[in-house]
């Protein structure tokens, strides 16, 4: 992803790591589109965790900032029963198998990929997790970092699907 990153725009600056632990620079937005926030990339999410990448965003922003994200929620998986879904094209289908564990906030996707190269097909799989989080959580991390927070149906004209929230952080301007 980074590679394809910098080709589509050379002139920024890329980092890898953590979104928990790496150095953030001095920005007037940050955003993290994805449900980035509820992923378990290096250890499991907490609360103490997000108010932790929460803060040292708000620190990061410059005054006027603005934050923007999504959130998994518990319910994002309708039922008791894991949810399937495809997604296809001509040359590449994705199935896809939710699980949400309503007592420890866990949602489990299966993800399994076909993509044709020539007449052959390739297949990969991958497992994500992510810790749900409740709205009401979410508002009161933000506003203990600081930030003044309205939350969001959707993108523009796009709604999100159940269990998905949208997040929109200020960073006030001295004097107002």
């Amino acid at each position: 992803m980074l590679s394809l990153a910098r080709r589509r725009v050379p002139e920024a600056t890329f980092r890898r790591g953590s979104l928990h632990d790496v150095e953030l620079p001095r920005a007037v937005a940050v955003a993290g589109i994805g449900e980035c926030f509820n992923y378990f990339v290096d250890r499991p999410i907490s609360e103490r965790g997000l108010a932790s990448l929460f803060r040292r965003i708000h620190r990061a922003l410059l005054s006027g900032g603005v934050l923007l994200f999504d959130m998994a929620a518990p319910g994002r998986v309708l039922g008791a029963a894991p949810a399937k879904t495809h997604f296809e094209a001509s040359d590449w289908a994705i199935l896809v198998t939710a699980e949400e564990d309503r007592k420890r906030n866990l949602l489990t996707r299966r993800i399994t990929s076909f993509r044709r190269a020539g007449s052959r097909y390739w297949r990969s799989e991958e497992v994500h997790y992510q810790k749900l989080v409740g709205k009401a959580v979410v508002m009161r991390l933000l506003r203990e970092a600081g930030f003044r927070v309205r939350s969001l149906p959707g993108y523009g004209e796009l709604r999100f699907p159940r269990g998905l929230v949208g997040y929109l952080g200020s960073k006030a301007t001295p004097g107002r």
